[in-house]
């Protein structure tokens, strides 16, 4: 159960068939996007999702008999929220929301704090530069399909083969759509970057640091596990993650940087820092 919120689990004939696609960035486009969810419309629908996977699949949190069906902390006052969307319907199917630095108090800044304030975490320079991402999850019944039920988020619907896959493309897309949370991240890097931001700290279950690292993003564990659900704090430096990612996985690397526009970005936002200039 530990990483089927998001399932980004791959085994090596699959990363072998996934790299040898060399239309994955366009069928990844084909079938999701991201929005930021600014109105609070969008919010709701952000809260909601994460009230269903959170709350009622996986029990993260109490649910109470009252409640509005809406999974949301005061964290979200000052963070940014993303939405996963399966274009085909329209409907939103994940979200993500990155939390930016209290610039006021910095130590009081993260969910994460809240479990863990040692280590890299005491350094005010870092915490500035830092932001973290967190509820992380994306809609049961985009996750899995019948014989693959241990596999969350692992099929296309069968609308998107029949509209616009050939029988190749049908067949990497069954075992790439796993990836789907891409957009998310990517969505998170690009907000970090956008308030200067370099880094993000987050708390992740070991298979999903496994995970997140076979995607090539290098995650440094900062701590050890600190809850029963086995989630380990970790840091990550998106220029380094993204220049390993091209390097071991140029395809993935395409579609997290929109064909590199991000990896850009925040070279440029590094080169700034390193000059002391402000982002």
């Amino acid at each position: 159960m530990k990483d089927q919120i998001l399932n980004l689990g791959m085994s090596s004939p699959q990363l072998k068939d996934y790299i040898q696609f060399k239309s994955f960035s366009w069928l990844y486009n084909q079938l999701f996007e991201t929005v930021e969810a600014q109105s609070d419309a969008l919010k709701e629908k952000a809260f909601r999702i994460r009230y269903e996977v959170l709350c009622e699949e996986f029990g993260y949190h109490q649910i109470k008999p009252d409640a509005d069906k809406m999974e949301r902390d005061h964290y979200d006052e000052h963070a940014r929220h993303i939405l996963l969307i399966h274009k085909r319907s329209g409907e939103a199917i994940g979200t993500v929301r990155v939390v930016l630095p209290n610039m006021d108090d910095l130590h009081n800044s993260f969910p994460l704090q809240e479990r863990f304030q040692g280590g890299r975490l005491k350094d005010e320079q870092l915490l500035k530069s830092t932001c973290e991402i967190s509820k992380l999850c994306v809609l049961k019944q985009f996750r899995s399909r019948k014989g693959d039920e241990g596999s969350p988020l692992g099929c296309v619907h069968d609308q998107d083969q029949e509209t616009f896959m050939d029988k190749t493309a049908r067949r990497i897309a069954r075992r790439l759509i796993p990836f789907a949370p891409i957009g998310l991240i990517r969505s998170s890097f690009e907000v970090a970057i956008q308030n200067g931001q370099t880094q993000c700290c987050v708390l992740l279950e070991t298979p999903l640091i496994d995970s997140f690292e076979q995607l090539g993003i290098m995650c440094h564990r900062i701590g050890p596990v600190i809850d029963y659900e086995g989630r380990q704090p970790v840091l990550i430096d998106i220029f380094m993650s993204l220049h390993n990612m091209r390097i071991k996985q140029k395809a993935i690397w395409e579609v997290m940087t929109h064909n590199g526009l991000l990896h850009d970005q925040i070279m440029h936002l590094k080169t700034k820092n390193l000059l002391g200039e402000s982002p």
